[in-house]
């Protein structure tokens, strides 16, 4: 806040928004260095996301619910997280829509819109189950 007051004041533009953006601008390096070390421990890196994401997506593919997932070295079930329910979504419907198509009978083109609800219902109960089961233990 007191980079963009002191901006502000030697800085002559037209929208208080410019002010701001470009003393972000100017300090982005400074304000990354501040802003990683808090955000590590919640980044969704690659190796989380293939450890988590696949089996998600391989139940969603299925027209499973992916609510809870059995973790091996605990030999117990937790629940899915939100980021791997929402990653496993995107990436069927980005990539891989037509795995979760053949689970219906086949129909015409007006039935794909039945068709996304139905992946949208099941999106939406693993994240409320999910979460109600995170809550719950």
């Amino acid at each position: 806040m007191k980079h963009v007051e002191a901006d502000a004041v030697q800085l002559k533009y037209e929208d208080e928004e410019n002010v701001v953006h470009i003393t972000v601008q100017q300090n982005l390096r400074q304000i990354l260095a501040k802003v990683r070390p808090v955000i590590a421990k919640y980044s969704f890196t690659a190796e989380k996301y293939q450890a988590e994401v696949p089996r998600v997506l391989q139940r969603l593919k299925a027209g499973i619910a992916p609510i809870e997932t059995y973790d091996k070295e605990s030999d117990t079930t937790r629940p899915v997280t939100l980021r791997s329910v929402l990653n496993a979504g995107w990436e069927l419907y980005k990539i891989a829509i037509d795995n979760f198509y053949n689970q219906f009978v086949p129909g015409s083109k007006e039935k794909e819109m039945e068709y996304l609800e139905n992946l949208n219902h099941l999106l939406f109960k693993a994240i409320e189950a999910s979460e109600v089961i995170r809550r719950w233990k």
